[in-house]
């Protein structure tokens, strides 16, 4: 019998997006322990910018993705996907209303904490 051939879902934008010189406008002041952060991307989006917070203790990686929620009713929870976590929550942070998800290889508790631990810079 023919071997199962594996397949993959292509994401298409709306819009290309276009990294920025930005900068940062997001801190997280609980990382779980090992973790550093690695690389730091900002999106500019219309309107507003998305950063992208890269993680990594040398094996394992996270992202944490900041985005302005702009009136948009976005579903919020988690879920697992193989072994990573995918976590999504709406926040208010001082005047900004703000869609944060967490993707990768580390605990709801730990995903949780550090949103929980996002601030202004």
């Amino acid at each position: 019998p023919p071997a199962p051939q594996a397949t993959a879902q292509v994401l298409r934008l709306n819009q290309p997006l276009v990294q920025s010189t930005a900068p940062l406008h997001w801190q997280v002041k609980s990382i779980p322990a090992g973790f550093s952060l690695l690389q730091q991307q900002v999106d500019e989006l219309d309107p507003g910018q998305r950063e992208n917070l890269i993680y990594s203790n040398g094996q394992i990686m996270f992202n944490l993705i900041i985005e302005p929620l702009l009136g948009r009713q976005i579903a919020e929870g988690h879920t697992t996907v193989g072994a990573d976590l995918v976590l999504g929550r709406s926040m208010q942070v001082g005047d900004q209303q703000l869609f944060v998800t967490v993707v990768g290889q580390l605990s709801l508790d730990d995903a949780e904490l550090m949103v929980a631990s996002l601030s202004p810079l």
